[in-house]
């Protein structure tokens, strides 16, 4: 038989308690989902602020090489005709700069970026077959640039990127001078799926 005890001051406080036994109450989530929050929104915009920090000067160089080469097209155009037939002149006709020369033996890296099995490879092919000796390939899972664009070391090498990018079918616009961009290479080219 169970003995019984007076009662004393541990009984009555446990009698004013609301909650017995080991139940408690809830904890709150709002930490949780505060830091959840946080990281779903400072991640991107930590991601976002490294690649614009990685391109920021990309533009820059676009702007300047299209404006060399609209201010070349304007020099070889204005040639003076009228329309009525060739105008004589006794003034010698400016040409653009000439580029450097071609050297066959530049090393070239193509980078598929275009998630097209063997585009890098039959691209490779039509240098090669025009000649280029140091091709090499790889593939390219960049998100920059978004059209193809050929990058080159030096000034040196502007002539071989120029007949890259006209072997390729790329446009002069995008043929960039970025030593950042081009690693080990004289040349390298980001294939995208505006080329196939």
């Amino acid at each position: 038989m169970a003995q019984e005890y007076p009662e004393d001051e541990f009984d009555a406080i446990a009698a004013s308690r609301k909650v017995h036994g080991t139940h408690r109450p809830q904890r709150s989530n709002t930490r949780w989902w505060i830091a959840l929050v946080a990281i779903l929104i400072a991640a991107p915009l930590a991601g976002w602020g490294i690649i614009q920090l990685i391109s920021a000067d990309r533009p820059a160089r676009e702007a300047t090489t299209t404006a060399t080469a609209s201010d070349a097209t304007e020099t070889t155009d204005g040639g003076g005709t009228t329309g009525e037939g060739p105008a004589e002149s006794t003034e010698p006709v400016e040409t653009g700069p000439e580029l450097p020369a071609v050297d066959l033996d530049s090393s070239v890296l193509v980078l598929n970026g275009a998630s097209i099995r063997g585009f890098a490879a039959s691209n490779q092919e039509l240098l090669v077959a025009e000649g280029f000796t140091d091709v090499e390939v790889d593939n390219y899972d960049g998100t920059t640039p978004e059209v193809s664009t050929v990058f080159y070391a030096a000034e040196s090498d502007e002539g071989t990127a120029a007949s890259v990018a006209t072997t390729l079918g790329i446009p002069e616009d995008n043929v960039i001078l970025a030593p950042s961009a081009t690693g080990d290479y004289q040349i390298v080219v980001v294939l995208r799926a505006d080329l196939s």
